[in-house]
């Protein structure tokens, strides 16, 4: 896939619409959230609560089909603001590592 020569990204971003969950690290609660798009460095997901910039959040994403491993990583929040949506978050966060399975 191309990127966009105006992009200053160094990956193209892949919209998706998926199950997410999620829990700072080390945390103990799970919440579920929505994936909206997923590149090769990031993540952007609708939460149910605003995370605090450079929060450490252990992720999950469930793809919709049996065929696609779920996505098992830590990530860095690089931004979180509100969504259209009243009582939800736009949370941004840049991969820090990928996990073998669910933390």
């Amino acid at each position: 896939m191309l990127l966009n020569p105006k992009e200053k990204r160094n990956f193209a971003r892949i919209k998706i619409h998926c199950d997410i969950t999620y829990r700072q690290a080390g945390a103990g609660n799970v919440t579920r959230g929505v994936c909206e798009d997923l590149s090769g460095s990031g993540i952007l997901f609708i939460a149910q609560d605003p995370l605090s910039v450079g929060a450490s959040v252990e992720i999950s994403v469930v793809p919709q089909n049996a065929i696609t491993p779920p996505l098992n990583a830590v990530i860095e929040v690089v931004r979180s603001e509100p969504a259209q949506q009243a009582g939800r978050y736009r949370i941004a966060g840049a991969i820090q590592r990928v996990l073998d399975s669910p933390a």
